[in-house]
C-alpha cells in the first residue's frame, strides 16, 4: 500500500473538536449501553454489510468484547483530556483515518520500584458520502 500523500494530525482535546471525535463518543456510548446494533449504523456500508451476516453468537460475543475493550464516553473524553495520556487522530489523505487512544498508568511496585503500563487502543474510520464512519 503506499505512502499517504497528505497526512494530518489532531492530538489529544483537539480530537474532542473534530468530527471524528464527536462520532466516537456517540458509538462508546452506544456500545456501553448495549445497543451495538444502533453502534453499528455509524460504520461504513461495507461493515454494516459483514456485521448483517455475522451469527448472533459472534454479535453477542463482540459486543461484550468491545464493552470490555472500549472505555465510557466519560472516560474517554477524560482521557483526551488528560495530561497523563496522549492520543492521536491520524488523518490519511482525506479517507482513511485511525484514532490511537494511548492510556499510560504509573503504580508503585515492590520496595522503591515502580510499575508503567502503556496500553493502545486503535479504532479506524473511512470516509463515505461525504462522511465520517466507523471501517470496523
Amino acid at each position: 500500500m503506499a505512502d499517504p500523500v497528505n497526512e494530518i494530525r489532531v492530538e489529544d482535546a483537539e480530537i474532542l473538536q473534530h468530527p471524528i471525535g464527536t462520532l466516537v463518543l456517540q458509538y462508546v456510548d452506544l456500545v456501553h449501553a448495549g445497543t451495538i446494533e444502533v453502534a453499528k449504523r455509524l460504520a461504513t456500508t461495507a461493515v454494516q454489510a459483514e456485521w448483517q451476516k455475522e451469527p448472533a453468537s459472534e454479535k453477542k460475543e463482540s459486543a461484550e468484547f468491545l464493552k470490555k475493550m472500549l472505555p465510557t464516553k466519560a472516560n474517554l473524553t477524560a482521557l483526551l483530556r488528560s495530561s497523563q495520556s496522549h492520543s492521536v487522530l491520524i488523518i490519511e489523505d482525506g479517507k482513511t483515518a485511525t484514532l490511537n487512544l494511548i492510556q499510560n498508568e504509573l503504580r508503585p511496585g515492590g520496595s522503591g520500584t515502580t510499575n508503567y503500563t502503556t496500553s493502545t487502543t486503535a479504532i479506524g474510520f473511512a470516509m463515505e458520502g461525504g462522511e465520517w464512519k466507523l471501517a470496523q
